[in-house]
């Protein structure tokens, strides 16, 4: 009397663990597939860091350069700054001598 009881009790618990096993799996295949899509966009951002960081050296550098040449233009035209003084001096001096005579 009991066993056919059971036996459908039973029935009912094994459709009921396949049902709940089938929506853990499918829950399982969508984590799996969320982490290689994270992987995935993982692998891009280190690429384009890498990138970022190389171009990053290099506007270093062209700052670095570019400093450089702006310290030497810079050097060149305060060293330019006393003989044209001194030029100007004697243009005056020139002109002074000429409206004199």
């Amino acid at each position: 009397d009991a066993l056919p009881i059971w036996h459908a009790d039973n029935k009912a618990l094994v459709s009921s663990l396949r049902g709940a096993l089938d929506e853990y799996e499918s829950k399982i295949n969508d984590l799996r597939d969320s982490l290689n899509d994270a992987t995935g966009q993982t692998n891009q951002a280190k690429n384009i860091n890498r990138d970022n960081a190389a171009q990053l050296e290099d506007v270093k550098k062209r700052v670095n350069e570019m400093k450089r040449q702006h310290q030497a233009v810079s050097d060149h035209l305060q060293d330019a700054d006393a003989p044209l003084k001194q030029t100007n001096l004697l243009l005056r001096m020139l002109e002074t001598s000429r409206s004199e005579e």
